[in-house]
């Protein structure tokens, strides 16, 4: 049972704050359900208790009394901080927060607007363009407003969870994949952990009143999704994230071996995000009700694929891609540029191909895009119609943050049609090659979607990775 002390005068006991330095609503959980391991939310032992507030997040002992601060390490969305008590028992404090910009802004400025971006044909027919932000575009909005998202506290013998204000309810948490516990008032603690070892913990929030929510009630934030240009308003909260528990020596001599500073958070010299959609069937039937919307079509080819990883340099065979790199190297405002691309679409009528028309990749947008020191941010919104349908098209919208640090997160809605993908990619190698890891998946496509609208069509994901 766990047992939550809670500063009654926190005011007082203000030794170390960390600052929110950003703001968010997303990040997920790669979780799997499978048995419970021996993990235990049981009672503050290791004399610090992480404290949230508006601000961010605070860090006392069970008493109230002051903890000192060693070292503190800083970079945008994370920051490090080295602690220890009156006992001399030391802790470790990482933040994580979320970039946003500020309220009361023009939520029409959006910086990645496309201009003048060239259409061409690569090596497989697709139709791509290139683009990215220039100076000349609108880059960063002076101040960014800061939401504290999650505090980890690490010790020699526990792992602390402290939840900021953006969970709106408790979160499930795992542990390398396993459930093992929940949240109890926005804090979880871990004692079943081992000196030095290294976890991977995803906290997820629970949709709250999923079930009583009314089809017009769907259908008004659906459209509010695809149309609106405030961020997305998923119904989750999720993050990961990896903690390394301290070693004894830690504790022995936290005076003067701890340096948050020579803990360096990793960093990437190039990160990329690609999200594809794509028809898994080598020919895709439609009913008479579509066909009557769709030209006469009695069914389209399909990718006659399964997920399948991009490379750097080209993707799979898919309806529509795009891809956006951050590469840190470059000099303020080029550091975002993209790459949108559409497949050929092809009629079937009587089993054969009959017609072939093409998509514009122009239905691909790339807005609200910023790079502040160590994070980079911006929204996708996509609206791409089979160009032989007079109704419908494939919708999404997506917000995705890439640290450079080693986390991506993405949040968004999208209609149930077709099979999504999305990947990240990191450097793993001094010479900057890439390495994909798969983010976030929908493979339950329902095709009825692409003409109409139904409820159960929209759908809303988050998604992390830790690199």
């Amino acid at each position: 049972m766990q047992q939550k002390i809670v500063c009654q005068n926190a005011g007082k006991h203000r030794v170390l704050r960390v600052s929110a330095l950003l703001s968010a609503t997303v990040l997920t959980c790669l979780a799997g359900t499978s048995t419970a391991i021996a993990a235990e939310v049981g009672e503050i032992g290791s004399g610090f208790e992480v404290v949230a507030s508006d601000a961010g997040f605070e860090v006392v002992d069970p008493n109230g009394s002051p903890v000192e601060v060693i070292s503190t390490a800083v970079e945008e969305a994370r920051s490090m901080t080295y602690i220890v008590n009156d006992a001399g028992k030391a802790g470790r404090l990482e933040t994580l927060d979320w970039l946003s910009r500020p309220s009361g802004t023009d939520s029409e400025d959006r910086s990645g607007i496309q201009g003048s971006e060239k259409e061409s044909l690569d090596g497989d027919g697709n139709l791509v363009i290139q683009g990215g932000v220039t100076a000349e575009q609108a880059y960063l909005p002076d101040e960014v407003e800061a939401t504290p998202f999650v505090a980890i506290l690490t010790t020699e013998d526990e792992v602390q969870i402290q939840l900021g204000e953006l969970y709106g309810s408790e979160a499930t948490v795992s542990r390398d994949g396993e459930v093992i516990g929940s949240t109890a008032e926005g804090s979880f603690i871990d004692s079943d952990v081992v000196d030095s070892a290294v976890y991977e913990y995803s906290v997820e929030s629970v949709p709250v009143g999923m079930e009583q929510r009314s089809s017009a009630r769907q259908k008004d934030i659906t459209e509010q999704a695809f149309t609106d240009s405030e961020p997305v308003n998923t119904d989750r909260t999720s993050v990961v994230f990896q903690a390394v528990v301290l070693s004894d020596s830690d504790s022995l001599d936290a005076s003067t071996a701890i340096d948050a500073t020579a803990a360096a958070l990793p960093t990437q010299s190039l990160n990329t995000w690609v999200h594809m959609t794509y028809i898994p069937q080598a020919t895709v039937p439609i009913n008479l009700f579509e066909g009557m919307a769709c030209d006469g079509a009695e069914a389209f080819r399909g990718d006659n694929r399964g997920d399948k990883l991009p490379t750097a340099s080209s993707f799979p065979s898919h309806r529509t891609a795009i891809r956006v790199a951050a590469n840190w190297g470059n000099p303020s405002p080029y550091q975002l540029y993209w790459e949108k691309s559409t497949g050929i679409t092809r009629k079937v009528v009587g089993g054969k191909v009959v017609a072939t028309k093409q998509a514009s990749p122009n239905g691909i947008k790339v807005l609200d895009t910023w790079v502040k020191s160590g994070v980079a941010h911006f929204d996708i919104r996509h609206d791409v119609a089979d160009p032989f349908c007079k109704v419908g098209s494939v919708k999404y919208r997506e917000t995705v943050q890439i640290w450079r640090s080693g986390v991506v997160a993405v949040n968004g809605r999208h209609n149930s049609v077709p099979n999504h993908e999305s990947y990240a990619s990191y450097n793993y190698d001094k010479w900057g090659n890439q390495k994909f890891v798969k983010v976030w998946k929908f493979s339950k496509a329902s095709y009825p979607c692409l003409v109409g609208w139904m409820s159960w069509c929209d759908k809303s994901y988050t998604a992390s990775k830790n690199f």
